[in-house]
Formats: structure tokens, C-alpha cells, sequence
């Protein structure tokens, strides 16, 4: 039998360094002016002793000393100056959270201008913007009759002053009037299409003895102020920034039983007061009339004004036809299409999500076929690394051993070492679902003091691969060997490919470079003849491209097995 050994070390010989250099010098002395900054420990102690005798005893003349009041200096009141700048700054705050409501919307910018003209909204040639554009050439022939409205709709707001409520008052009075007073129309359905009558029928006079009916005086139903509360209401404009007073209208809370009885009172009221409002009039079919907010309709002049357009200006001349409804229905068509795209997108998404979960992770180069991890070896591994030990030692030559081993010699050679500081790693089979069964450990990697614990041969390990014959070839040997350089190596640049998953405990033990300073790497590899010279050409070739390892000796005869030389 001829063996050979494959030795590797660290490029740079790294020196031994004595255990003081790491934890550091033992007897420091303490810094020159520690004594300088501490007070002096005798009158520190004899104040404090004085200190108690003078609180204790009472016959001593020394007053106590009180502590001094730390009663804040209250501010000085604020002038009417800072009052009114207080308040106006306090309405300008209050202003522009008024208006920052409104940042959300869509605005006229030219972003969204360009997708309001962007479609059939804003072509001459779309079936949609001809729709559109009946509506704006319809005749006024079909309208009411409104030559006597009054022109209110003339008037500007912008230019109504206080002194003018009134007259605006009465105008909206004379459209109220004119409405009443114009002809009487009813109503029928008849096929499916609606006609309307100059008589009535006896539904409908049913609902005009109700619209002759007296209606309720202002605030007659209005319930009572809460006992010391106010009844007096704030003066506020519609054109305040911020028109609610909270201190009259204090916030509601739907979860108070207050708030349910104040809604139910108000939805009683509300139900016993209905107001019949009168729709018997032309113009309220035809569109012309508008509900005045209370119980009635009024008419506003209708009539048709030219637009008189600025044809030399470019802007006019490009976009002269466009509209409003135009733009709204190009504007719809753009967020539908962003909400289908948006869509669309999440759907892509979720389905590459689903298609990833669902196949297998790529895999590194270095990655083994077999579903693997690596571990410390544990007492509860003895089992499975007794099978494999003894199968190498009655099959195979790579085992110096030529008798099986009990459980406490595989436990014995764990714990030494252990104790020796060198690793002792196992290839386990990663299984899907947690079964009661132990561990299945398909392979195991452990260095081991070369020559026995003796001091000459300290810095030197022999190390040795087994994995179970029935998973040859399928990269546990590589991650293996892999691992175990690299914590017996520092200067080895690990390729990694299989997870390493120790313990907290055993975590700080398998560091590159693991707990133990070595120099040489060993590995001792035997044969018998012509006919497992092959496997030994392959695995001196695998340890030389794997972690550079070279053959340093070839020994004939210094072992027997199988009753082989």
C-alpha cells in the first residue's frame, strides 16, 4: 500500500504571538492626574458628617439653610400692538390651510391642458366633439319666453357692494315672481314619453292643496339653546377664510349619546316640516328655471350673447373650438386609461411575484446538486457518522481504520476536538417539513492533531472528507472541504455555495482562521496498486484545483488493509 500527503499552509508565515500582546498589559498603572481631579477623600467625608450633625441635632446654633425658591418669573401681558399682530398672522394661517385644501385637484397647468386637448373631446372631426357641438349651435326657439326676466344675471358680483344687497334681493324676488306667474303646465306620461297638460289632473290637484298650504314661520320648530349656552350667532361673511367658529360649533362625535339625541331631534323636525316646492311651469322642464335654496324657482336671463373672439392672437386662432365639456371627457378618457395601466401594471407584478415564489432560486456555480447545509457536529450526529466511519473502514482504503467503531470512540473523537480547538463539521440533508426523525447527515469533514497532541507538531492538522458512497459526485465533498479550510486558513479566500448554520454558541469557533494558529494543512490519501490508481490521480487533481494543495510525499508500504501491503 503506498500513501501520499498533500500538505498546504498560509503563503506568509504568520509568527506566534505571546497572550499578552492580544490581551494586553495586566498591571497598567492608573493616569498621573486621576488623584488631580478627585476632591480629597477625608473633607469630603468630614462635610458630610457636619452636614448631618447639623440637621440632626437640635440644640445647634447653626441655621438651617433653606433652599433657594426656583419659582418661574411669570411674562409681562402683551401689548395691544402684538395682540392684533397675533391675530392677523393667526388669520393668515388659518387662510392658507383654507386654501392648501385644494392642492390635491388637478389644476389648470399646462401638464393637465395638454391632456384635456389631447383626444376626441378636442377634434373637429371626432363623432364626439360633433355631439358636443349640437349642443352648443341648439336653437333658442324651444326656451321660454324671457324677454320680461329681469337682468339680473347682467350684474357683476364683483361690483356688488353692501349698500346694493338689497336691490339684488329684489331682483331674485321679481324672478321668483315671474316664475309664479307664468303659465301652469301637468305632467302625464303617456307611452313612455312625456307630455305636458294645461289641465290638471286629480293627482295633481291633490299636490296643489298642499302648495296652498300656509308654510311654517322661520324658527318655529328650532329647538332651544342648552342652559348656558349661547344663542347669540358670530357674524360671519362667505367670503372669510375660514367661516366656521368652532367655539359656536363645537366638534360632534358620532360615539356620544348627545350627539345621537341632537340628530335624531333634528331628523324628527325634519320629517314633520316637508316642503312642497312647485314644478308646474314650463321653464322648469325645458331647464330654464334654478331652485332658489328654499321653496321655489326663479329664471335667469337665458339669452344667447355672442362671444366676441381674438382671432389675430395664436392661441385663439389654434384653439377656438375647444370646450369645456371637451376637455372633461378627454381628461376622463386619460385617468381611465392611467387607473387600466395602473392595473394592468399590479396584475404584471403579482404574476412575476407568483412565478418567482413558485420557481426554483438560482443557484451559484458553487452551489451543490444536493440539498445540503453545514453545520458543527453534534452528540446527536453519532449515529449517522458511526454508519458512515465504519462503511469506509470495511470498504475502502481512504479509512486508516480497519475495525467498526462504537458509539463512544465517534463521541470521544468529536469532543477531541473540540477540546483540541480544530472543527468537526457534518454535510446535513436539508428536509421540507420538520419530521420527529433525527437528522440525516450525509457527509463529514473534521482536523485532527498530526502525530498526537505532542508540542512539535502543534501547528500542524491532518484533515479528512467521508460522504456516504450513495451521494458521490454531488458537491457535498466540495462544500465540505470548502468550509474546512477556510476555518483552519485564514489567508484562504472561501468560495462559498452552502450555508453554514451554527449555533450561537459554536458561531465564534468556526471564523476564518477558527480559534487555533496552523501552518500546515495535511491530508493522507492511500491506495492498493494499478486498480485505485485512478481515484487517487483524480482526487490529487481535485485538491490541487480546489485549494491549492501539493503532493510533498509518496510512501510504499506503511500500511496494511484487506490483508494488502
Amino acid at each position: 500500500m503506498r500513501g501520499s500527503e498533500f500538505p498546504r499552509g498560509p503563503r506568509k508565515h504568520l509568527p506566534r504571538q505571546s497572550p499578552e500582546s492580544f490581551l494586553g498589559p495586566s498591571n497598567q498603572k492608573e493616569p498621573h492626574n486621576r488623584k488631580q481631579s478627585e476632591a480629597p477623600q477625608g473633607s469630603g467625608q468630614e462635610n458630610r458628617n457636619s452636614h448631618k450633625v447639623a440637621d440632626i441635632d437640635p440644640h445647634s446654633n447653626k441655621k438651617k439653610l433653606e433652599p433657594k425658591s426656583t419659582k418661574a418669573k411669570l411674562p409681562d401681558p402683551l401689548t395691544q400692538e402684538e395682540l392684533d399682530w397675533l391675530k392677523r398672522m393667526q388669520g393668515e394661517i388659518v387662510m392658507k390651510a383654507h386654501l392648501n385644501h385644494f392642492n390635491g385637484l388637478p389644476t389648470a397647468n399646462p401638464e393637465v391642458l395638454t391632456k384635456c386637448r389631447d383626444g376626441p373631446g378636442a377634434d373637429r372631426n371626432s363623432a364626439v366633439y360633433q355631439e358636443i357641438a349640437k349642443t352648443r349651435h341648439v336653437s333658442q326657439k324651444h326656451l321660454s319666453d324671457t324677454k320680461d326676466i329681469p337682468t339680473f344675471s347682467r350684474m357683476s358680483l364683483d361690483g356688488i357692494k353692501d349698500g346694493s344687497l338689497q336691490e339684488v334681493g329684489a331682483a331674485i324676488q321679481l324672478c321668483k315672481v315671474w316664475y309664479k306667474q307664468s303659465p301652469a303646465v301637468y305632467p302625464t306620461v303617456k307611452n313612455g314619453d312625456l307630455l305636458l297638460s294645461s289641465k290638471p289632473t286629480e293627482e295633481h290637484e291633490r299636490i296643489l292643496a298642499k302648495l296652498r298650504m300656509p308654510y311654517p314661520k322661520e324658527g318655529s320648530q328650532r329647538l332651544e339653546c342648552h342652559e348656558g349656552q349661547s344663542s347669540q350667532r358670530p357674524e360671519n361673511s362667505w367670503t372669510d377664510g375660514s367661516p366656521a367658529d368652532w367655539e359656536f360649533h363645537p366638534r360632534s362625535c358620532p360615539d356620544y349619546d348627545a350627539y345621537h339625541s341632537r340628530f335624531q331631534t333634528w331628523l324628527q323636525t325634519t320629517i314633520d316640516l316637508p316642503c312642497y316646492v312647485d314644478i308646474y311651469h314650463p321653464t322648469f322642464f325645458d331647464g330654464t328655471a334654478h331652485a332658489d335654496g328654499e321653496r321655489s324657482m326663479f329664471v335667469l336671463d337665458m339669452s344667447n350673447y355672442n362671444t366676441l373672439l381674438e382671432m389675430n392672437d395664436e392661441e385663439t386662432w389654434l384653439h377656438w373650438y375647444e370646450n369645456a365639456e371637451g376637455y372633461c371627457h378627454n381628461l376622463t378618457i386619460h385617468n381611465k386609461n392611467a387607473e387600466c395601466e395602473e392595473r394592468d401594471r399590479r396584475k404584471l407584478a403579482r404574476k412575476a411575484y407568483l412565478d418567482a415564489i413558485q420557481s426554483p432560486p438560482i443557484q451559484s456555480p458553487n452551489s451543490p446538486k444536493a440539498n445540503i447545509y453545514l453545520r458543527p457536529a453534534e452528540q446527536k450526529d453519532v449515529v449517522e457518522l458511526l454508519e458512515i466511519h465504519n462503511w469506509y473502514a470495511k470498504n475502502s482504503t481512504c479509512s486508516a481504520y480497519i475495525e467498526d467503531l462504537d458509539f463512544d470512540s465517534i463521541l470521544q473523537r468529536i469532543q477531541s476536538c473540540c477540546s483540541a480547538k480544530l472543527p468537526f463539521i457534518v454535510a446535513v440533508d436539508c428536509r421540507r417539513a420538520s419530521t420527529p426523525n433525527t437528522e440525516r447527515i450525509l457527509g463529514y469533514a473534521l482536523a485532527t492533531d498530526f502525530g498526537g497532541p505532542q508540542p512539535a507538531s502543534n501547528f500542524t492538522a491532518e484533515l479528512e472528507i467521508f460522504v456516504r458512497p450513495e451521494f458521490k459526485e454531488q458537491g457535498i465533498g466540495r462544500c465540505l472541504l470548502d468550509k474546512l479550510v477556510e476555518v483552519c486558513d485564514p489567508t484562504y479566500s472561501p468560495k462559498g455555495g452552502c450555508p453554514f448554520k451554527p449555533s450561537a454558541d459554536e458561531r465564534w469557533g468556526y471564523y476564518p482562521g477558527g480559534r487555533r494558529r496552523l501552518g500546515r494543512l495535511i491530508f493522507a490519501f492511500s491506495y492498493i496498486g494499478n486498480k485505485e490508481l485512478s481515484e487517487y490521480k483524480w482526487v490529487k487533481k481535485w485538491l490541487e484545483r480546489a485549494c491549492e494543495f501539493e503532493e510533498q510525499g509518496l510512501l510504499k508500504g506503511v500500511r496494511v488493509k484487506f490483508g494488502k501491503l
